[in-house]
């Protein structure tokens, strides 16, 4: 080996079919809790080690940002960020806990991938940022309530 010469090989991305597969399974998932989420206008390609980044870009859509050594799952998490962006955007005022925006906004994130994750058969939990999930006892039918709550709220406004 040269001198200069790297010994690790730089990461790769995940595939993009599994990427385009979580994203779909999310959007199923976010479609059964019945309320407005955003969409994604377009995936980016970032040349460099990380995770993944959601940038709302409208009222409807965003795009997700996907770097080297991520796992295809964050994409659920960062779809999670444009449910929650879309919930406070239709409420223009200060969600209650554990929904406030943006302070809970990876623990909403990290509650869309675990129950996305947990229709995929997977065990994965978060590790920390997990208030919404703990408030809703990790029940996806007590999660969906608790926000159409926020909806009827809103509406009510």
């Amino acid at each position: 080996m040269g001198i200069g010469m790297k010994t690790s090989a730089m990461q790769s991305y995940p595939r993009i079919e599994d990427v385009q597969k979580v994203e779909q399974q999310t959007y199923r998932l976010l479609e059964d809790i019945g309320l407005p989420f955003k969409t994604v206008l377009r995936f980016e390609w970032m040349n460099e080690k990380g995770t993944a980044v959601w940038t709302g870009e409208t009222e409807e859509a965003g795009t997700i940002k996907i770097y080297r050594g991520c796992d295809p799952e964050v994409v659920a998490h960062e779809l999670g960020h444009g449910f929650h962006e879309a919930l406070y955007h239709n409420r223009k005022v200060e969600l209650p806990y554990p929904f406030q925006y943006p302070k809970d906004g990876e623990a909403i994130g990290e509650a869309i991938r675990f129950f996305v994750e947990q229709r995929r058969g997977s065990s994965w939990r978060p590790t920390r940022d997990k208030q919404t999930l703990e408030h809703c006892g990790y029940d996806f039918g007590k999660f969906r309530a608790m926000v159409r709550v926020l909806a009827q709220e809103i509406e009510q406004e």
